[in-house]
């Protein structure tokens, strides 16, 4: 479905008062807490910042109705996600922590979570707000090892778009307990394309392999209607806020420019469905004798 068939996310009356605020706060000196952060994470980060007061999550919305604050929606996700959760404690492996609110939930759930992240300025920043003391760990999915059953539960939230499905699934079967959970939620490529090819992996080659390596589809959800309108937001709040970014960040126009680019063929793709959004629930079941491997 095509995001422009939404509601609108702002009235022209709250867009005139965001101006009057940017307006207001170009000339004050500002440190961004998001500056270290990698492009274009800092700049969503930031954009959060100046739109809504504060940043929590850098995962896509799930907007409901005529929603119109990102928070909001991103928290729906992130409850959709913990409702998918069996009790605590529970033993997870959040894999790819963000910026580490998911994390800070599940632990104040008193589940027993270690979270992983090859960004070191994300681990930084977690540090910073959550104590050192925080469970997470400098690690690739790829190079992260534990105990074999070590997990009740593996967790991808928007982190299995960069990371082969073969070792998702090769990981996932070792690390989990013999029923353990593989919960994603994250964009997917829905159709073969044979002229253009794809930077999400394709949703049924991943259910496929799955089945293959050992495990059960226990819920597949599209979200792509509800998640759609995260694009037109994104590009509307980094083009209100372009010259604080400009100047809290460091970050070039043409940077800004090649990022609203993106975010442009990704709407488009969303409204001619050959992206989307689906949260995947997977359960281990017969892990075949013989590994398929690189």
């Amino acid at each position: 479905m095509s995001a422009s068939t939404n509601p609108p996310l702002r009235t022209t009356e709250q867009q005139s008062d965001q101006l009057n605020y940017v307006d207001s706060l170009r000339n004050t000196p500002t440190e961004s807490p998001f500056k270290k952060l990698a492009f274009p994470l800092n700049v969503y980060a930031q954009a959060l910042l100046l739109q809504e007061g504060g940043a929590e999550y850098l995962h896509y919305g799930l907007f409901q109705n005529a929603q119109t604050n990102l928070k909001d929606a991103q928290q729906f996700s992130t409850d959709l996600v913990m409702a998918k959760l069996p009790s605590p404690p529970c033993r997870i492996l959040e894999v790819g922590v963000g910026l580490g609110k998911t994390f800070s939930l599940l632990r104040r759930k008193k589940y027993n979570v270690h979270g992983i992240t090859p960004d070191a300025q994300q681990i930084e920043y977690i540090r910073e707000s959550l104590g050192t003391d925080a469970s997470i760990t400098q690690h690739s999915f790829e190079s992260f090892s534990a105990e074999p059953g070590s997990y009740e539960v593996v967790l991808l939230q928007e982190s299995a778009q960069y990371i082969d499905p073969l070792i998702i699934f090769n990981q996932a079967a070792d690390l989990l307990t013999s029923t353990g959970e593989l919960i994603i939620i994250d964009e997917f490529a829905l159709k073969q394309d044979a002229f253009a090819s794809h930077a999400l992996h394709l949703i049924d080659n991943v259910i496929a392999l799955a089945m293959r390596l050992g495990f059960e589809l226990v819920e597949h959800r599209d979200l792509s209607r509800l998640a759609a309108p995260t694009v037109d937001y994104l590009l509307q709040i980094i083009d209100t806020h372009r010259l604080r970014l400009i100047k809290d960040l460091e970050v070039s126009a043409t940077q800004l420019d090649q990022l609203n680019q993106s975010n442009q063929i990704y709407r488009e793709k969303y409204a001619s469905g050959h992206y989307g959004y689906a949260l995947l629930h997977f359960r281990k079941k017969n892990i075949p004798k013989w590994h398929l491997r690189f």
